[in-house]
């Protein structure tokens, strides 16, 4: 049975703050949303605490076992302002089972209605949520939905993020460990083969994108996640089926080189 708890920001500066992202905030009338998934609300309490010019950092987590609280805030930029400098933001989210089944929808859920800069800046709406899974929930793949409407520029724009609820701390710890070079995917692969469970492929698939948007050693790592799925794809038909599923829930760049992954595979 799963659990819902609120964790309330209740210091309206938190509009003001401005974040540490991998791109740059979006002009007015431009309205972008995100996503945040941490292990823990620290990233929600600094940007309430620090200075709306101090930079936030903070640590994505995808991997989580049940009873460990999911911390989930909702962001935008590129919002409309009005002549009063108010904003009006708003925040639908839904989340979709392993199954493809709503575990639950949240209309109107998170807003913004404070006073923000015409400049480009992120503001994150109140309130965030903590999500607790508990052992009566399937295990797999989850995907986390977010509907931001901004009622002065009348725009809508949807942020989507996948988080995997797994049953041991091992494989937790695992899907937690950064991959910053090839032998974390080898340590992956390992994992999979010895234990078949397809979620492990679902860690190789987030650094896919670094293909098009890494930099540095992110490229290479990308790339090596790339040929590791194709190889890997051509060889076993329980991967190649599972790709072919995936491209039906992934987006964006993910989606394209999956794609991409599945016509190499078919070819050969």
């Amino acid at each position: 049975m799963k659990k819902v708890s609120l964790f309330l920001i209740l210091v309206l500066i938190v509009f003001l703050a401005k974040f540490c992202w991998a791109i740059d905030p979006a002009s007015e009338n431009n309205l972008k949303a995100f996503l945040t998934v941490s292990d823990s609300p620290e990233y929600i309490e600094n940007w309430v605490k620090k200075p709306s010019d101090t930079p936030i950092i903070i640590k994505k987590v995808t991997a989580f076992i049940p009873n460990e609280t999911v911390y989930i805030a909702f962001i935008a930029t590129g919002f409309g302002v009005k002549n009063d400098g108010r904003i009006d933001l708003h925040a639908d989210i839904e989340i979709i089972k392993p199954n493809g089944e709503i575990l639950f929808s949240l209309q109107d859920y998170s807003k913004a209605t404070g006073h923000s800069s015409k400049k480009p800046c992120f503001v994150m709406l109140d309130p965030a949520l903590d999500l607790i899974f508990d052992n009566t929930d399937p295990q797999g793949i989850y995907i986390l939905k977010a509907i931001i409407s901004d009622g002065v520029s009348t725009q809508t724009a949807t942020a989507t993020e996948k988080i995997m609820l797994v049953s041991s701390t091992k494989l937790r710890n695992l899907l937690r460990t950064p991959i910053n070079d090839a032998k974390i995917l080898d340590d992956l692969w390992l994992y999979y083969f010895e234990t078949h469970n397809l979620i492990v492929i679902n860690r190789i698939i987030s650094v896919l994108h670094w293909v098009k948007d890494g930099s540095g050693m992110q490229i290479v790592v990308g790339g090596a996640a790339k040929w590791s799925l194709t190889s890997n794809a051509k060889q076993h038909s329980e991967i190649f089926d599972y790709l072919v599923k995936e491209i039906q829930t992934s987006f964006g760049i993910t989606k394209s080189l999956l794609e991409e992954i599945i016509e190499e595979a078919q070819n050969n």
